[in-house]
């Protein structure tokens, strides 16, 4: 099956992204509903932006601001559509879409998972856009354990079936991803998708997430450190989900201060694969630059936010929300998006 899709255009770049407040959504220098390809609201009452279909609501609690959302914007027209239980937004170029999974019976949440990335990958495959970029994971109780395995082990565990079912060689492709404990019970799962492949990028201070050894749980997680786009005229890198981790093992456990550090080491060693990879500095003056920080404890957000501040800027768009993450040892992590 294809979905309808607008012939895509030559122009400065396909897609944007802001981080914008509540009072500025019904700006139009800031939001034209007809190009909204998502709109994902962290907690608070759900704010109407264009297309029912474009918002996506995550149930995490902005920390220490006013509710922000995360507007993903067309240089041109989009199309909605639903197809199944994935709602999507398209523009000829890109395509990002959303499910979610209401969670019934905790004890499957590993048969959940298989279920909703088997219908990821079964419909990106339908589609004219079948190359995942970028997909995010939210579920609630991530570090507790069910059955005798940690929830986030479980998820692992449905989301490397659903892979390697529909494709055996799978490593070598997998989109920049992170998965958080949200505070709400249910699956949620988001993903931009694009026509053409991006390109994968391990981080040189980190083993690949997806040869963990055993100690990790029965399944390594599915995903690529960062990963470069290069379609038509546009140029994003997307770092994945990244915490105070070096080789496999985490590092200054119970200290926020050294993992934030720590993290802002993983970055830097990412800055510079990436830069490597195609020659390209992704910290120039036209990169717009947006980092998503999740927090384990409030208590820590002032000592993250001052650290970040001093390190990024204290102008940088930093989104700071309060959510579990992956490890139990882990109290801090960060993602990025840079568009060029």
């Amino acid at each position: 099956m294809t979905i309808p899709h607008l012939k895509p255009q030559t122009r400065q770049r396909s897609i944007d992204v802001a981080y914008l407040r509540v009072a500025q959504l019904g700006d139009p220098n800031y939001v034209d509903p007809k190009r909204v390809l998502a709109a994902v609201q962290y907690g608070g009452d759900v704010v109407p932006v264009s297309d029912d279909s474009s918002l996506i609501h995550v149930p995490l609690q902005n920390l220490g601001q006013e509710t922000l959302l995360e507007v993903w914007q067309s240089s041109i027209p989009v199309e909605h559509g639903q197809l199944g239980d994935i709602h999507y937004c398209c523009n000829g170029e890109f395509l990002f879409a959303a499910i979610r999974c209401e969670e019934p019976d905790p004890l499957k949440l590993e048969a959940l998972c298989y279920d909703a990335y088997q219908e990821i990958l079964r419909f990106s495959r339908q589609t004219d856009y079948p190359h995942i970029l970028r997909l995010w994971n939210y579920l609630a109780d991530i570090n507790k354990a069910q059955d005798g395995l940690e929830r986030y082990r479980s998820f692992c565990k449905g989301r490397y079936q659903a892979f390697t079912e529909l494709d055996p060689g799978f490593e070598q492709s997998l989109p920049a991803a992170s998965a958080v404990g949200a505070h709400q019970p249910g699956l949620c799962i988001y993903f931009l998708a694009a026509r053409e492949p991006g390109l994968p990028l391990a981080n040189p201070r980190q083993v690949n997430a997806y040869q963990y050894p055993e100690q990790y749980g029965p399944r390594s997680p599915s995903f690529s450190r960062a990963l470069i786009n290069t379609s038509g005229d546009n140029l994003q890198f997307y770092i994945a989900g990244t915490a105070s981790i070096v080789g496999h093992e985490t590092l200054h456990q119970g200290d926020v201060c050294e993992q934030t550090l720590e993290t802002l080491r993983n970055f830097r060693a990412l800055h510079e694969h990436a830069r490597d990879s195609i020659n390209t500095d992704f910290e120039n003056d036209s990169t717009q630059i947006l980092y998503k920080v999740f927090i384990r404890h409030t208590q820590d957000f002032p000592i993250v936010q001052q650290i970040l501040s001093g390190q990024l800027g204290s102008d940088a768009n930093v989104l700071y929300l309060h959510a579990d993450i992956c490890r139990s040892d882990l109290l801090v992590e960060i993602e990025a998006i840079y568009l060029v």
